[in-house]
C-alpha cells in the first residue's frame, strides 16, 4: 500500500515539475529584436601606483536581425550597424549635438570587423564565446564562460533569452574592465522613434571626407578623432575607442 501511496505521490508531482520546466523554457523563449538595453561599464586601472576608475553608462537597441545601435549617453554619440545583403557591416556615427551622421561603407572598416555581424549584433562574437574553454549551463535562460589564459581573464554570464551578456568582466595585467546589463525591455514603437530620429540627421559618406574639410562640423570631428579610417567598437564616457583593448567583439 505504501509503494502505491508513494507512485501515486510521484505521478501527482511529475506534471508540476512538466509544467514548471514548461514555464521556464517559455520565460526563455528567444526576444531578439525591437529591444532597449542599458548597461554599466567600469574601467579599473593602476596608473604609477595609484588605483583609478571611470564608470559611464551605454545603451544597446537591436531593431532587427540585421540593425542594432550602441547610444553613448555621455559623449552623445551614437554607432548604427548594419548587416547588408552581401554579407557585410555597414557603420553610421551620429553625433546629436549637430544633428549630423559620418558613414563608412564595409571598406572603410578594419578587415575584422567587415563580416563579424554576431561581434555588432550581440556585442561579443559568437566565434569568441565559443572559444573560451569553460562553459557552464546556469539555468535554461543563462549560461557562464570562463577562461584564464595568456595572462588574462575572462568571465561572461550570458542570456540566451536575449542573445545579450548580463555581466562580462575581462582583466589584464592592472586593467579591468566590465560590462553590466542593468535594464533591458522590448517597445517597437520606441526603438523605431529613434532610429528614424538619427537616420534624419545630414549625413556625409566617410570617402568624401577630404572633400568636405571646411566644413566646421568635419574639422571639429577630425580635431576629436571621432573621424578616422575603420572607426568602430565602444568609446568610453570621453569618447575614446575601447576595442582595441577590451576584445569584447572580437
Amino acid at each position: 500500500m505504501k509503494n502505491v501511496v508513494k507512485v501515486a505521490t510521484q505521478l501527482a508531482v511529475l506534471p508540476l515539475v512538466l509544467i514548471s520546466n514548461i514555464a521556464l523554457a517559455e520565460s526563455c523563449k528567444v526576444e531578439k529584436n525591437n529591444i532597449l538595453a542599458h548597461f554599466d561599464t567600469e574601467i579599473s586601472f593602476n596608473v604609477k601606483g595609484q588605483n583609478k576608475t571611470e564608470q559611464s553608462t551605454f545603451e544597446f537597441i537591436r531593431q532587427s536581425d540585421s540593425t542594432v545601435l550602441y547610444r553613448y549617453p555621455s559623449s552623445n554619440v551614437s554607432q548604427l550597424w548594419h548587416l547588408q545583403s552581401n554579407g557585410f557591416v555597414k557603420n553610421v556615427h551620429y553625433f546629436d549635438e549637430f544633428s549630423r551622421a559620418i558613414e563608412y561603407d564595409s571598406v572603410d572598416l578594419p578587415k575584422e570587423s567587415r563580416n563579424d555581424w554576431s561581434g555588432k549584433d550581440q556585442i561579443i562574437s559568437q566565434a569568441f564565446l565559443n572559444s573560451l574553454e569553460n562553459k557552464e549551463k546556469i539555468n535554461a535562460c543563462e549560461t557562464h564562460y570562463h577562461q584564464e589564459k595568456n595572462g588574462e581573464t575572462w568571465n561572461i554570464t550570458w542570456s540566451n533569452q536575449y542573445n545579450l551578456p548580463l555581466i562580462m568582466q575581462h582583466t589584464k595585467a592592472d586593467k579591468t574592465v566590465q560590462f553590466k546589463l542593468i535594464d533591458i525591455k522590448q517597445n517597437k514603437e520606441k526603438v523605431t522613434e529613434i532610429v528614424n530620429t538619427l537616420n534624419a540627421y545630414q549625413g556625409t559618406d566617410f570617402a568624401d571626407i577630404g572633400d568636405n574639410e571646411s566644413d566646421p562640423f568635419i574639422r571639429k570631428m577630425i580635431h576629436l578623432g571621432f573621424i578616422e579610417h575603420g572607426a568602430s567598437g565602444f568609446y568610453d564616457a570621453n569618447g575614446n575607442t575601447l576595442e582595441a583593448e577590451s576584445k569584447h567583439n572580437h
